[in-house]
Order: structure tokens, then C-alpha cells, then sequence
């Protein structure tokens, strides 16, 4: 897998008020998705406010990180904001606190519903979970509503690039 990049160019916006990629007091991890290839990606290294049980990161933040790295994938292929329909996580072995891992998301289809797959692995290429879900793409009104919503930066795929012309602000 290689080492985490550190300022990756093709980053996706951020919401502020979200949990994963936001940057006040309520997000818990600040992360940033970005994109390779057909693939979303983040980069995250647990630490002990991370934590479940000693040593180990809580399932719910891993559930989480799944999540939004697959929401955006059928996001970008669609080009429109899809929301979580449902989806099923497989954890095949704790990831320790500290330990640098990253998920790794693919649109498997789109369409009324889509599906996304993803990953997370270690720098070794060891997988610490699998996910599939169904993805619900949002009216074009909801679109519009979540993008006027997004931050973006110099460093940041502009809207144009992803998001329907129909579901820009």
C-alpha cells in the first residue's frame, strides 16, 4: 500500500458540521477524502479518543469512516450527493490505536440505488474490514442544498468536475 500521501491534490470538499471530514469541535476525526484512480480514499491514524477497548479503535469510528469514503464514491460517479440506504461491515481483526490504515472505496453501480464497496488496510496491505452498502442518490433541490453547504480549498476537485450542472448551487 505505501506510505499515507501527505497533501494530496485531488481532495474532496468538507462539511463543517460533519463528524468525519469536519473541522469545528464536533468532528471527531477532521479527516480528508480524497480520490485516486476510481477509488475514494482517507488516510487515518486512531489515537486513544478513538478508542473502544484498550488499544483497540471503536467499531462505530471504522463504521463511520467506511461509510462516508462509500457515500462519496457513488457520489462522484453519479454526480449527485447520495445518502446511506444501508450497509454491512465484516471486521476481520481489531486495528491497534496508532496504527496508520486507509479505506478504500469503489462505485460498484449506479443507478436508482447504488452499490459501493470498500476496504480498510495498513500500509502492509493487511484488510482490517470489508463493507458493501446501498447508496440513495438526493433530489437535485438536496443537492444543491449540501453543496452550497461544502468548503473547498486551492487543493480541492471544484464541483464542476463531479457534481451534475443541475445539482450546483
Amino acid at each position: 500500500m505505501g506510505e499515507h500521501p501527505e497533501q494530496p491534490a485531488n481532495r474532496l470538499p468538507r462539511y463543517p458540521g460533519c463528524c468525519m471530514c469536519g473541522t469545528g469541535e464536533r468532528s471527531g476525526t477532521s479527516v480528508t477524502f480524497y480520490v485516486v484512480d476510481d477509488t475514494v480514499r482517507v488516510d487515518f491514524t486512531p489515537t486513544e479518543t478513538h478508542r473502544g477497548f484498550p488499544g483497540i479503535i471503536h467499531g462505530g469510528v471504522l463504521s463511520a469512516l467506511l461509510d462516508e469514503a462509500m457515500g462519496w464514491a457513488p457520489t462522484l460517479k453519479a454526480g449527485r450527493f447520495c445518502v446511506t440506504g444501508e450497509m454491512a461491515i465484516r471486521f476481520l481483526r481489531s486495528v491497534p490505536i496508532g496504527r496508520p490504515i486507509t479505506v478504500i472505496a469503489t462505485a460498484d453501480r449506479i443507478g436508482r440505488v447504488c452499490t459501493a464497496s470498500a476496504e480498510v488496510v495498513d500500509a502492509e496491505g493487511a484488510v482490517y474490514a470489508r463493507a458493501e452498502g446501498k447508496y440513495v442518490p438526493l433530489s437535485i433541490e438536496e443537492c444543491r442544498e449540501v453543496a452550497r453547504a461544502l468548503v473547498a480549498g486551492p487543493d480541492t476537485i471544484p464541483l464542476a468536475e463531479w457534481l451534475a450542472e443541475e445539482a450546483r448551487p
